[in-house]
């Protein structure tokens, strides 16, 4: 089984260079590297390519204790203003790395202890950020609100288009697609396309992400192609793995299986190569929607596992509620119904508590096919109804046709 290096701890140490004297990173270094997995024997059963995938191993989300100590000291012999531009990038490496709860402190830290209007402004950004990542919207909103002012009073241009794309995204995360896709188009007018290279692919990402939901493919595709040139200008492997990983989903919702499958790969291979394992974990489970979509229900549940071990290790609570969906889908396929209720109520249940009114319609939807199956009528229309209601609150047009003809037609899956 392959393992991957510790790369959260080698771009610490690179990031230390940046400040200090690499006499003086001997003091800092830290070098502890563990792995975790679960022991799966694939050999033999899948193709060589996914066997490498399923086989490698994670570092853990474990390494508060060097973390904290780098800081202490960084704390002590950094100048003031050095020192808080150095947590402002230590953070966002935790939260390329899946380490959300410690990049929080570390930017709460920066806004509540020092009175550099910019510092300030930039941890509220991320405080912003993280907080769609645990559905806290109004938190997020406020957040971000304050952190536009900030850099509105200081006449920070880049801050200000960050801050409208992250308005655009909370939008977007709450099924508001026309106001998201206002925002993402304002920031897309504000940025310098020439010096903000990678900020303007990642609004790009984003018009491409509204757009492919909308059911504009051709115009997802080419905001994600332009997203993708710019950033293999600059080098920028997050978020390139990120545009090749909304490339499958765009083929995926095609039904262009195969063509799905290559992104997700591709984008599973840049995270590997950068150690990104929140990225890692998605895509796999979105492979996992591939394999089940094209009936390869041993892979799909195989790819799903992987998933859960990732995002389980990063308390990755909304893509494990994903990952309980696709269970639930395969368990009723396999006519495993007790695990399938199981598996998708309990999907259900965090969806409600994250209010993601997009994975809410689909498992109810995967509610409603279960209970057709097992006969159980009054439940089948409970729940073809709660997914009609949610997929009206995201305006997806198409399914709101398809779960609209089934009610009309009232007719089994």
């Amino acid at each position: 089984m392959s393992s991957l290096p510790n790369f959260f701890i080698e771009e610490i140490n690179t990031l230390l260079s940046d400040y200090i004297s690499q006499n003086e990173i001997s003091r800092y270094r830290f070098d502890k590297v563990t792995t975790w997995a679960t022991n799966i024997d694939f050999k033999g059963k899948f193709s060589l390519f996914d066997e490498e995938q399923l086989n490698v191993e994670f570092t853990p989300a474990d390494d508060r204790v060097e973390i904290d100590k780098i800081i202490t000291l960084a704390e002590k012999n950094f100048p003031e203003d050095k020192f808080y531009d150095f947590l402002l990038k230590i953070g966002q490496l935790c939260i390329s790395h899946g380490k959300m709860n410690l990049s929080e402190e570390i930017f709460l830290k920066v806004a509540r202890e020092n009175e550099n209007n910019l510092f300030k402004a930039e941890s509220l950004f991320f405080i912003a950020r993280l907080g769609t990542k645990s559905a806290h919207w109004e938190n997020s909103e406020r957040n971000i609100v304050d952190a536009r002012n900030l850099f509105r009073t200081l006449g920070e241009k880049t801050g200000i288009t960050k801050c409208e794309n992250l308005l655009g995204t909370i939008c977007a995360n709450q099924g508001k697609l026309d106001e998201a896709e206002k925002h993402f188009e304002n920031s897309h007018k504000l940025v310098d396309r020439t010096t903000e290279v990678e900020l303007t692919a990642q609004i790009e990402m984003n018009l491409g992400i509204i757009n492919n939901i909308k059911g504009s493919f051709n115009k997802a595709e080419q905001y994600f192609q332009s997203s993708l040139s710019r950033l293999s200008e600059v080098g920028s492997l997050n978020r390139i793995a990120e545009v090749r990983h909304n490339l499958g989903m765009m083929f995926l919702e095609q039904s262009k299986f195969e063509n799905a499958l290559k992104e997700f790969d591709e984008s599973i291979k840049v995270s590997i190569e950068a150690g990104l394992q929140p990225m890692m974990g998605i895509s796999y489970l979105c492979k996992a929607t591939a394999y089940f979509r094209m009936n390869e229900y041993d892979l799909a549940d195989a790819f799903a596992t992987k998933s859960y071990d990732i995002c389980y290790g990063l308390s990755d609570k909304q893509s494990l509620a994903e990952v309980y969906k696709i269970k639930g889908m395969i368990a009723r396929l396999r006519k495993n119904f007790n695990d399938s209720e199981n598996y998708l109520q309990s999907s259900l249940r965090l969806n409600e508590k994250f209010r993601d009114d997009l994975n809410l319609a689909e498992t109810s939807f995967e509610l409603a096919k279960l209970y057709g199956t097992l006969n159980k009528k009054t439940e089948e229309d409970n729940y073809l109804n709660q997914a009609l209601q949610y997929y009206r609150k995201i305006e997806a047009v198409g399914k709101i046709k398809e779960l609209q003809k089934l009610l009309d037609n009232r007719i089994n899956f």
